[in-house]
């Protein structure tokens, strides 16, 4: 889990990453020092390098249940051994693919319209 004091968006693209946030919990608790009520977030988040917003939401559930899937650079603040950035590419050139594939598919069995 990593904490913030900011409330934290499920995807957020940094330059040539992408932030991907789950499971994300507000939490309050007493400062001992200062005896104030303070608020902050935990989540689980993963770095991740090479691909398209589209492509890590189409995948975002799948990214977290199997990271070692993708080029993931960091979870949880562990760093991982990346895939690098061909392999991101050729993964988006895969999925793109098959939405082509999908797409044809749906025009075909709706008569061409």
């Amino acid at each position: 889990m990593v904490r913030s004091n900011s409330s934290p968006t499920q995807i957020q693209p940094v330059k040539d990453k992408i932030y991907l946030r789950n499971n994300i919990q507000t939490v309050t608790e007493m400062d001992e020092m200062s005896g104030e009520e303070v608020t902050f977030y935990e989540y689980d988040e993963i770095i991740i390098a090479g691909y398209s917003v589209d492509f890590v939401t189409a995948k975002f559930a799948d990214i977290f249940a199997n990271p070692d899937k993708y080029n993931v650079l960091r979870y949880n603040r562990e760093k991982y051994e990346p895939k690098g950035l061909v392999y991101a590419q050729l993964q988006e050139k895969e999925l793109s693919a098959l939405e082509e594939v999908i797409d044809t598919l749906l025009i075909e069995s709706l008569g061409g319209f």
